[in-house]
């Protein structure tokens, strides 16, 4: 019996940095980095900022659940979107486990969110379309579900 569990201690000990997690490539982080400045635009309520990341004809979808359970489907332009938000306060909206795929000068994220603000708090979520113009990131186009009792189906866990 001590010979196995010394060899199984051994290739424990050899297999395990195979089994690591790979290390995270710097080209998404660079691409997560702009979804993080978005959000903390969002956060601080710094239209210009967010703005400075769209690509001025990108558009909006959102999908919102219904309380009978239908969908309500509205589009609109980044500017629609910025002008409803002009003077008001910002707001703070959590993501967790993205998925970042990512060719070329091209990109998608998709995460799960959690936003709260004064009048609604919901989860659902996130897909943002960016495109690399000139060697900077910018989100070309945006899309959200909007799931008010989906927040622990999607693994959102409160802060602290």
């Amino acid at each position: 019996m001590r010979p196995l569990a010394a060899t199984l201690a051994a290739l424990a000990l050899v297999a395990g940095p195979a089994l690591a997690a790979p290390k995270p490539d710097p080209a998404n982080a660079e691409v997560l980095a702009v979804v993080d400045r978005f959000f903390a635009g969002l956060k601080a309520g710094d239209w210009t900022s967010v703005e400075g990341l769209l690509i001025p004809e990108g558009t909006i979808n959102v999908q919102r659940t219904l309380p009978d359970g239908g969908n309500h489907h509205r589009v609109l332009t980044f500017r629609a979107w910025l002008d409803s938000l002009a003077g008001k306060p910002g707001f703070e909206e959590q993501y967790w486990s993205p998925t970042v795929l990512r060719r070329g000068p091209i990109a998608v994220v998709w995460a799960p969110y959690e936003v709260h603000t004064p009048q609604d708090r919901h989860c659902g979520i996130d897909s943002f379309d960016l495109v690399q113009k000139d060697g900077t990131w910018k989100i070309a186009n945006l899309m959200w579900t909007s799931e008010p009792d989906a927040c622990e189906a999607l693994g959102w866990k409160p802060k602290g």
